[in-house]
């Protein structure tokens, strides 16, 4: 079989099945630190649209969440029309917090008053970011004492609905290779010197 198949002058190699699923961490940015990082260029873009690198501005960081298993991580992208307007996408996000005491909490209480910048890191070794035109909310909290996962918040990050649709699906990432990628993914929650 012929695995070759070419596209408005783009060729792609249909025997090539890609890696589904993400590892099981999320990276998450204030949207007004992100938004200062693309303006001062600290986030590259290519020619078709993605990010090469991601540098931390001095004294900012992201926020490192790991996930308890591959389900309690689960991004979705539905396009959103706009009657008179331009559709876009509506970029959603559901994670999971670790831990449920009083610090836990009052991230979830910072989160309900701030846009944040979702990036994670695909088992295909590229990284995405969700949220980087517009941020995504705080728009539910599952969070139960009686869970019988105890220590697990699970939240939905989400669109703002009354704001403008993301202009794009979710942005990859992609440095040099897998490893270089993974490696500046991972290291995000370092605060930039």
């Amino acid at each position: 079989m012929d695995c070759a198949i070419e596209i408005k002058d783009t060729e792609f190699n249909i025997c090539d099945q890609p890696i589904g699923g993400l590892q099981k961490f999320v990276q998450l940015y204030y949207y007004t630190d992100w938004l200062a990082m693309k303006q001062a260029g600290n986030t590259p873009r290519g020619i078709n649209g993605e990010i090469t690198n991601i540098l931390n501005t001095v004294g900012k960081k992201a926020y490192r969440f790991d996930q308890p298993d591959n389900a309690a991580l689960d991004p979705k992208t539905p396009v959103r029309p706009v009657p008179q307007g331009i559709p876009g996408f509506d970029h959603s996000v559901l994670m999971s917090i670790m831990g449920n005491k009083q610090d836990e909490k009052n991230i979830l209480l910072a989160m309900l008053h701030k846009l944040v910048v979702v990036v994670v890191l695909a088992k295909n070794g590229r990284g995405v970011v969700y949220g980087d035109d517009q941020g995504l909310q705080l728009t539910s909290n599952e969070f139960s004492q009686n869970s019988p996962l105890g220590t697990v918040i699970p939240i939905t990050l989400l669109s703002d609905a009354t704001a403008a649709p993301e202009r794009r699906p979710p942005l990859d990432v992609w440095s040099v290779d897998e490893i270089t990628t993974a490696t500046l993914i991972a290291g995000l929650n370092t605060v930039g010197v």
